[in-house]
């Protein structure tokens, strides 16, 4: 006799887009507030803080959400404590200009995928995360300190292939949630224009996405992707 399953619940999915949102920004914040401390000027120094500070409100509105849908926080972000830690381990900036540029394309393919997940979630949900993702302060210092520094050639030939490194990094990581993550899979389908009919074919529409804005995002730095 077979046992008949529970189906998914897209609340339940939503929520696993929201904890992982809300921990992103938690290590976000984290992570700015050491880099604020590493800059090497003061003006630097104010907007990274800034920036950190921003991910710690966008955090607690997500948050909010989630107590909303009956979730309780620390129980829904748990699973993906250390969200950053991988791509963090895999990549190792050597330099100011490397972690500069390690954190804009993170945090922006991190954007990216969290903007597609989101595409599946309810109404409320999706406007929500869609108006947290992006920092145009934090994005304008990057490439404003990155052009003084590529205007030598052998300075942006390294870090073309460094944000080379760091996009297929990044990539990698997010390929190991979705596996990791069953909720991540319905909610890519749920937002596809067309419904995906095997994960392998979600998992290639969010690579194709990905990388297409990393390359945008690079050329506006004037690095070859």
């Amino acid at each position: 006799m077979t046992t008949a399953q529970t189906p998914p619940d897209p609340e339940q999915d939503t929520l696993a887009l929201l904890g992982l949102a809300a921990e992103f920004e938690f290590e976000s914040f984290v992570r700015l507030a050491g880099d604020s401390a590493l800059a090497p000027s003061i003006g630097e120094r104010q907007v990274i803080a800034r920036s950190a500070t921003r991910a710690l409100e966008r955090q607690e509105r997500l948050v909010e959400r989630i107590v909303e849908l009956g979730g309780d926080p620390a129980q829904t972000m748990s699973p993906f404590d250390g969200v950053i830690e991988d791509f963090e381990l895999r990549t190792t900036a050597g330099t100011w200009s490397e972690r500069l540029l390690k954190a804009f394309i993170g945090y922006a393919v991190a954007d990216d995928f969290l903007r597609l997940l989101a595409e599946g979630a309810d109404d409320t949900s999706r406007e929500l995360v869609s108006s947290l993702l992006g920092d145009p302060d934090y994005a304008e210092l990057v490439v404003g300190q990155l052009a003084v520094v590529l205007a030598d050639d052998v300075t942006a030939s390294r870090l073309a292939l460094w944000g080379r490194r760091l996009v297929g990094d990044a990539l990698a990581v997010i390929q190991g949630a979705i596996v990791r993550q069953p909720a991540f899979g319905r909610l890519l389908a749920a937002g596809a224009a067309e419904e995906a009919t095997a994960n392998e074919d979600r998992v290639q529409r969010v690579f194709s996405v990905l990388t297409a804005e990393h390359t945008r995002r690079m050329e506006r730095l004037g690095l070859a992707a």
